[in-house]
């Protein structure tokens, strides 16, 4: 049986080999962003919030005359029913349904995972 140490005596070094450092090792001190769910989140958010910019213009052109039908059929039922009740008439900057909650939401959720992926690669960084 041979002894690791006769070996290197053997071989005329007087140094053991330096370690190699494995391919495991050197992904875990640094990982790609790619490996956070941060970034996605992060990623999808920002789409949302681009897809919504994008539709903003068409929404507000249709919605408007989508809610005056809605608005117009509740007011043909009040005269079927004969109840009076004021149905305000939807326009353009007077939406029943406006898209201002969703950009919120979404823009807060893409700021929290902007937060999220920074607070990780700085923990990541100080290991």
């Amino acid at each position: 049986m041979d002894n690791e140490g006769d070996s290197f005596k053997a071989a005329g070094s007087t140094q053991p080999p330096a370690p190699v450092a494995s391919a495991v090792d050197s992904t875990a001190a640094r990982k790609s962003w790619t490996d956070s769910p941060w970034f996605w989140a992060y990623v999808f958010a920002t789409g949302a919030l681009i897809s919504l910019m994008l539709a903003q213009p068409r929404y507000s052109q249709r919605q408007p005359q989508i809610e005056r039908q809605f608005a117009a059929r509740q007011r043909g039922g009040q005269a079927v029913v004969g109840s009076d009740g004021p149905v305000p008439p939807s326009s353009s900057e007077r939406m029943i349904l406006p898209l201002r909650p969703l950009f919120i939401v979404v823009a807060g959720l893409a700021g929290i995972a902007a937060a999220g992926l920074g607070w990780q690669r700085i923990n990541e960084s100080r290991r």
